[in-house]
């Protein structure tokens, strides 16, 4: 296990971020690491969104190469709940370690959320109909705008439920 995943299991193992419940609409694009590292080392995630829908790997089916829609269980500023019909990725869940550029639809706000995050668990329902995937999903690289978005959204839903 490299470092980055040992940091992640840590920060799991004492999630600090509270979670809401929320169904957000998700588009993802997994990346290669050696592309995730790339766009770490970059530090700002604002042209990375934008070339990725022009600059999709030559390789796979078109439909292999688009963004790839689900929804959210739960979110927080860390990370979420990702779930989504198992024929997305392929009919199998997605893998640990895996990366995805993930664009989150939260309402009221003008533009998308950005992220880069890494699958820290997956597993596949199959007493769904198509089957179901889930994945628990942490932000790796995330603008401080984008962090705000969900700050706010979070506090709204609070605030929402009391």
């Amino acid at each position: 296990m490299d470092d980055i995943n040992q940091q992640i299991q840590a920060f799991l193992e004492k999630r600090d971020a509270e979670r809401v419940s929320a169904r957000l609409k998700i588009k993802f694009t997994p990346v290669e690491k050696s592309e995730a590292t790339r766009i770490l080392n970059q530090g700002d995630l604002s042209d990375v969104f934008a070339a990725a829908h022009v600059n999709q790997p030559e390789t796979g089916t078109p439909a292999e190469q688009a963004h790839k829609d689900a929804f959210t269980e739960n979110i927080s500023i860390s990370g979420m709940k990702l779930s989504g019909d198992l024929r997305l990725v392929g009919g199998k869940a997605l893998n640990e370690g895996t990366y995805l550029l993930v664009e989150i639809q939260v309402p009221d706000a003008p533009m998308p959320v950005h992220a880069l995050a890494t699958v820290i668990w997956s597993d596949a329902d199959h007493s769904t109909t198509p089957v179901s995937f889930h994945a628990g999903l942490f932000f790796v690289a995330i603008n401080k705008q984008d962090v705000m978005k969900v700050a706010r959204f979070l506090v709204l839903q609070r605030k929402a439920r009391q």
